[in-house]
């Protein structure tokens, strides 16, 4: 009767270690969807903004070109040609600038992914080699109580076998 009970209850507890594994596992799979998402949206909006500030460059460069015109001022050569050159290359470099900023912030979020997707495969085999451990624990329990032998178990969560009749085996049954 008693290894009946050790039995069910080991039963019992293994399911939960699995059902554990499984749902932190769900858990960190959703964090790296997220992170997937978030790493996209970055993106997305790196690209708007450098789109945004090159338009907005462009209105600066031809509003100052407009100001040369009207000043009388050739804008096809000399000093001024050299202004405007440099004003379009910063212009651009800026652009850049924001885009790579936004590459370097959705690396770190499918960095991310790539670590919760790892953790979520570890979560669940973890789940289950605790269960397995706990069933082969329960499994010892119950033959000792049913005087099958004089194995004992010390761990009914996941740390292992347990060592058995006191021989210090480290996880093993002696």
């Amino acid at each position: 009767m008693a290894a009946g009970a050790i039995l069910g209850g080991t039963a019992l507890s293994a399911f939960s270690q699995l059902q554990q594994g499984k749902a932190q596992a769900k858990a960190l799979e959703r964090s790296a969807e997220a992170a997937e998402k978030s790493a996209q949206l970055e993106q997305e909006a790196a690209a708007f903004n450098a789109e945004k500030h090159a338009l907005s460059a462009r209105q600066v460069i031809g509003a100052t070109e407009a100001g040369f015109g009207a000043a009388g001022v050739e804008s096809t050569s000399g000093s001024v040609l050299a202004v405007m050159a440099a004003s379009h290359i910063n212009a651009e470099m800026d652009r850049l600038s924001i885009i790579y900023e936004g590459d370097i912030k959705a690396f770190g979020f499918r960095q991310q992914a790539a670590l919760d997707r790892k953790a979520a495969k570890a979560a669940k085999a973890g789940g289950i080699l605790s269960a397995f451990a706990t069933a082969g624990a329960g499994a010892a329990q119950a033959g000792a109580s049913s005087g099958g032998g004089s194995a004992k178990a010390t761990s009914s969560r996941g740390g292992g076998f347990g060592s058995a009749g006191g021989g210090g085996g480290g996880g093993r049954f002696a």
